[in-house]
Order: structure tokens, then C-alpha cells, then sequence
């Protein structure tokens, strides 16, 4: 074999290479950008108590926490908002898209995913419902009860 021919079978094997490493990519690129990949949870009727006076922020209207209770929700975070003087609601923090943890709340009005910018409402008519960005699934949503008697939150997995 002459020189000429282990240069050609090199610039091949190159292209053969290249050709499937530029497949994988288009495929990873395709798998992304596609319908959710983070299925919710499923509900198992787990109920966790929050006290309120360990929550400070929660005290007051628009005030929210973020949580992580290892017993439920497969560790996965959750959104605590107060939403009136007399109601609250749980949301996951696992955007439905990609399973990306959301940003903490810059406004009283949404959460954003940092992966494609998904936009979720924590308002309380739409509260979880995706309104802007991505397009995708709502974020799961937790059953929250609110006991005024002793300023508990029971949330119901």
C-alpha cells in the first residue's frame, strides 16, 4: 500500500466519524427540544405539616418558601405560596420539559425555568399553569390545607 492510500483510508475513517458523531448531536439536540421528559410524581396521600412560624416568609400574602421534604415528591423541591390571608398552594419546582429545578419567584406573579425559560404562574386562579415561554406541561400541583387554629399548612402527597 502506498502513502496515497493510508492518506485516503484515514480521510474515510474521518468522515465516517464526523458523520456519526454530527448524527448523535442532531439526535441529542432533537431528544432536548422535544415533549416533557419529567413526568409528576405519583400521588401517594402522604400528608407533611408545615408550621407557619418556621416560615416566616409565609406569613404574609405573596410570601413563599421553597422546600424539600425527603419523604415525599421523590425528594424533589416544592413551591409554598400564600396566596390569600386564608389560602396556600404547593407546586413542584421540577419544570415539566426537561426535569430542570426552577428559579425561586423574582415577582409575586411567576416562576422561571433557567433551562429554555418556561414561565409558570403562582398567581392563585392559574396557580402552576404554564404562561409564557417554553411551551410545556403545568408544574404538578399539591393539595394545601390551612389549619388558622395553630397556623399549620398540611400538604397532602
Amino acid at each position: 500500500m502506498n502513502n496515497n492510500n493510508i492518506k485516503r483510508y484515514e480521510r474515510r475513517e474521518f468522515i465516517k466519524i464526523l458523520s456519526i458523531a454530527a448524527a448523535s448531536c442532531a439526535s441529542t439536540c432533537l431528544y432536548a427540544c422535544s415533549e416533557s421528559t419529567s413526568s409528576p410524581v405519583t400521588l401517594t396521600g402522604k400528608k407533611i405539616e408545615v408550621r407557619l412560624e418556621d416560615n416566616t416568609t409565609l406569613l404574609t400574602v405573596g410570601g413563599s418558601v421553597r422546600k424539600t421534604f425527603s419523604e415525599v415528591n421523590n425528594g424533589r423541591p416544592v413551591l409554598i405560596v400564600r396566596t390569600s390571608e386564608t389560602s396556600f398552594r404547593t407546586m413542584t419546582m421540577i419544570c415539566t420539559h426537561q426535569g430542570t429545578t426552577i428559579n425561586n419567584p423574582s415577582d409575586n406573579k411567576k416562576v422561571i425555568c433557567p433551562n429554555h425559560g418556561a414561565q409558570f404562574s403562582i398567581a392563585d386562579g392559574n396557580f402552576g399553569k404554564n404562561i409564557g415561554g417554553q411551551s410545556t406541561a403545568d408544574l404538578q400541583t399539591f393539595e394545601t390545607t390551612f389549619n388558622p387554629t395553630n397556623n399549620t399548612l398540611t400538604i397532602t402527597f
